[in-house]
């Protein structure tokens, strides 16, 4: 849809683009949710852990996020902050890397005759039980530039949602916890957030992808 709009309306949009990167402030009309439930299990009532919800942003909102994403990606690569057992959602690093390294390391215990246990985590709702205070806090204790975490204050500020279910609509609601589902940031931001869960692993081996988390205890080679 982007492609096909005028030049004239392109570079008005980055002029604005332009000028809220500078004001470090995201759009209020960017930041409701229109979030429409689709049952999963087809039932005439169903409850709320029977149904799938889909969250839908303004398109344009994307294109900004992008932008920022780019910017916190920069900031956070080049202070190696997230760690290299870390595979999802960092560029040139994907899922079947992660799988093939555990496939490696299990596979050189048993050559070696080393039992290995393994243990795998996976994090309940992790996007949606982010607080938001407590990752403002944990991006300034990262030294983030101020800028960057101005914007990031603004983009998670008086954040509201309404939810669609059939023909009915609820009220709009504000939202305080949990990062916006069908974001470009949510889930580097996340990540981000989570960035230090594997100095909690100890001497072990670990292996993460986005929220799921591996660790491989071996004995030590006597």
């Amino acid at each position: 849809m982007i492609k096909r709009i005028p030049p004239g309306y392109i570079s008005c949009l980055a002029n604005c683009f332009n000028t809220w990167l500078k004001e470090y402030r995201y759009p209020n009309v960017w930041k409701l949710a229109k979030i429409i439930t689709v049952n999963k299990l087809k039932a005439e009532v169903p409850r709320c852990d029977q149904t799938r919800p889909i969250s839908l942003l303004a398109t344009h909102s994307k294109l900004f996020e992008k932008i920022m994403l780019e910017r916190i990606r920069h900031w956070a690569e080049t202070n190696s902050l997230v760690s290299i057992e870390q595979s999802g959602f960092r560029p040139g690093c994907l899922l079947s890397t992660r799988v093939l390294s555990i496939y490696q390391e299990v596979k050189n215990n048993m050559t070696a005759n080393i039992p290995t246990l393994a243990i795998y985590v996976d994090y309940q709702k992790a996007y949606d039980k982010v607080w938001h205070k407590g990752l403002i806090v944990k991006l300034n204790r990262l030294s983030i530039p101020l800028g960057l975490l101005n914007l990031i204050v603004s983009w998670l500020n008086d954040r509201r949602a309404y939810v669609i279910f059939g023909e009915n609509k609820s009220e709009i609601f504000y939202t305080y916890v949990g990062l916006p589902q069908g974001s470009s940031l949510s889930p580097y931001l996340c990540v981000v957030y989570h960035c230090d869960r594997v100095a909690c692993v100890g001497a072990h081996s670990s292996h993460i992808f986005a929220d799921d988390l591996n660790i491989l205890i071996s004995p030590p080679i006597s």
